[in-house]
């Protein structure tokens, strides 16, 4: 498209040439618009115009008119892919990969050059011979050369390159031709977050102020691959390309599965990625349940305070558990000694008045029994009376062995009346009857018969007969509340023991 007067749309077309073509054949240009036409050349497909050997420039797109559009064409496997001498025109958007000798050449002043992808050439990506040029959103990569600025046919500045993808070409701009004032090349990407010259940067060369540079590939950039999205930066993620834009990683999560995120300090630290690092000894920390004395890290680990932990597990550290070996959630303390129920073993008195200790007549017949008379206090908020296990236990000195009784019944197996409890066991052998006085209503007196015992007929039973009556909301074997008492006037009988206070 040829001469002043002649406007051309050249679009949508697929122009193939003839391939190498050698001396003194036509140095053939694929799509041509000169010598004063104008127009616009858009999403052309030029491939295979090429001339041995390279003393002429067999070209994809040649314009040597002014105000042309060149956009969106796809030029590969050409000599000079885009040869634009040209003023005020508009090159972007047009793909060159792979890029062969001479792929982009502006020779003009005043064009605006964005959103080109330059790849893969043995020569210079971008040649420029010309003034306030604009270069942007371009990708400039793996190329012997970024961008080379020239001063063949005037000063060949000012030039501004901004948020260009400049990687892989080893020098990224060279400005050596030129004088000043400088290249503009504030806030590019150059390959690494650090800046040009780098390592896995591009470097500078010649007058250019490449400050500011970018910390990842600019998003106006186009993609073809996610490794056109990388930054680098292990801690950003892994980049991708999504339908030609890049979209940001997913930076790692560095505390995942860290043994005491308290106590340890995780961070994303490049180039090796995720760190732990411990917080100092001594550094704040806390371990449920919240106590009066302070937890804190330990070799990264959130350790107890003397006496913080909770060894019973009943959310009472214990430092302030009154009976820090079995657990007493509720703190109960009934005679307020400071010792917790469950691990108290008196709360309160027993005075027996009656304790016969009967051994069997031989070791063949179960025929032992003991019985107990006491009485005892139980006011509120002693919860005798109430459901809940009763175990009554008797026991002397004596040789060979001291002697060890006891029994307890179930809630179930102990009805409560008005002022009377009475427990009998299912096969009839342990019973115990509990009868408040009516005029002290806090006052029991206890009857306890164990009947049919195996009590060793060689069983010697020596004085005092001591004995404990426990029970609790929810007791052991001995329960949460205890009240204990002796008799120490004891005869010896042929039998057994009797003990009685008079």
């Amino acid at each position: 498209c040829n001469e002043v007067g002649s406007t051309c749309t050249i679009t949508g077309n697929t122009v193939t040439g003839r391939g190498p073509v050698g001396s003194g054949d036509a140095a053939q240009n694929g799509i041509q618009l000169g010598f004063g036409a104008i127009g616009s050349i858009v999403g052309n497909t030029v491939t295979g115009n090429y001339y041995t050997p390279k003393t002429d420039c067999a070209t994809g797109v040649l314009v040597f008119s002014d105000g042309v559009n060149v956009q969106g064409n796809t030029l590969n496997g050409n000599l000079c892919d885009l040869l634009a001498e040209t003023s005020n025109s508009a090159i972007d958007g047009n793909i060159i990969d792979p890029a062969l000798d001479f792929p982009f050449s502006i020779i003009g002043n005043n064009d605006i050059v964005s959103l080109n992808v330059v790849r893969g050439s043995s020569g210079t990506g971008v040649y420029n011979d010309g003034m306030n040029n604009s270069y942007s959103c371009n990708r400039i990569s793996g190329n012997n050369g970024g961008f080379f600025f020239d001063n063949f046919s005037g000063p060949g500045t000012p030039n501004s390159v901004h948020n260009n993808s400049i990687t892989g070409n080893g020098v990224g701009i060279d400005a050596t031709a030129i004088g000043s004032p400088a290249i503009n090349a504030t806030g590019n990407w150059f390959g690494c977050p650090a800046g040009p010259g780098n390592p896995g940067c591009d470097s500078t060369t010649g007058s250019v102020n490449a400050s500011g540079a970018l910390a990842a590939p600019p998003p106006c950039v186009s993609c073809s691959s996610n490794a056109d999205c990388n930054d680098t930066l292990v801690c950003n993620g892994t980049e991708v390309c999504n339908a030609g834009a890049c979209m940001a990683g997913t930076p790692p999560s560095c505390g995942l599965g860290m043994a005491d995120p308290q106590c340890n300090a995780a961070s994303c630290v490049e180039p090796g990625g995720c760190t732990v690092t411990q917080d100092p000894n001594g550094s704040a920390c806390s371990i449920p349940p919240s106590c009066t004395v302070p937890d804190s890290c330990q070799a990264g680990v959130c350790t107890s305070g003397p006496g913080g932990g909770d060894s019973d597990a009943d959310g009472i550290c214990d430092a302030n558990d009154n009976c820090p070996t079995a657990a007493n959630p509720g703190q109960a303390d009934l005679d307020g000694d400071g010792q917790g129920d469950v691990c108290d073993p008196d709360e309160g008195p027993l005075n027996p008045t009656f304790v016969k200790l009967k051994r069997a007549n031989n070791a063949l017949k179960p025929t032992g029994t003991v019985v107990v008379k006491a009485d005892f206090v139980a006011a509120a908020p002693d919860p005798f009376g109430a459901a809940s296990e009763v175990t009554v236990q008797a026991s002397s000195g004596g040789s060979p062995t001291a002697f060890t009784i006891f029994h307890t019944w179930s809630a179930a197996e102990c009805p409560i009346r008005t002022g009377r409890v009475t427990c009998a066991s299912t096969d009839g052998k342990f019973k115990a009857k509990f009868k408040a006085f009516k005029a002290a209503p806090d006052q029991w007196r206890a009857i306890v018969k164990f009947r049919k015992q195996a009590i060793d007929p060689m069983q010697v039973f020596q004085g005092p007969a001591n004995v404990r009556l426990s029970y609790g909301p929810t007791p052991p074997a001995v329960g949460s509340i205890d009240h204990v008492g002796s008799v120490s006037d004891c005869r010896a009988s042929t039998s057994g023991m009797l003990c009685r206070q008079f």
